[in-house]
């Protein structure tokens, strides 16, 4: 399984944007385009679940679907990896692993 690296979330000279430190605002990913490997849209972060024992993002939460059938997915951030490119997030493996479906 491939390593994901931990992700602290600052400004950076106030731009929010990735930095060589590893940096990037939390803001930046509420609301980005997550897509799977093959680059297609799955659908974009609603909301970003910290554990509180360890301060970490444990969770994003994953709204995909059509305006008809919108739902919401918890998705582990092991699951997930920053395209610093693009700011947008990959997700790693099949959705419906994660969905159950």
């Amino acid at each position: 399984m491939e390593q994901i690296a931990a992700i602290s979330f600052s400004a950076s000279e106030g731009t929010g944007y990735p930095t060589e430190s590893g940096s990037i605002a939390a803001s930046l990913l509420q609301g980005c385009i997550v897509v799977d490997r093959a680059g297609k849209e799955i659908g974009d972060v609603e909301d970003i679940m910290i554990d509180l024992a360890s301060g970490q993002i444990s969770h994003v939460l994953l709204s995909y679907g059509d305006w008809l059938n919108n739902k919401t997915l918890a998705v582990p951030w092991r699951a997930l990896k920053i395209d610093t490119a693009t700011t947008c997030l990959v997700l790693q493996t099949d959705i419906r692993q994660i969905a159950g479906d």
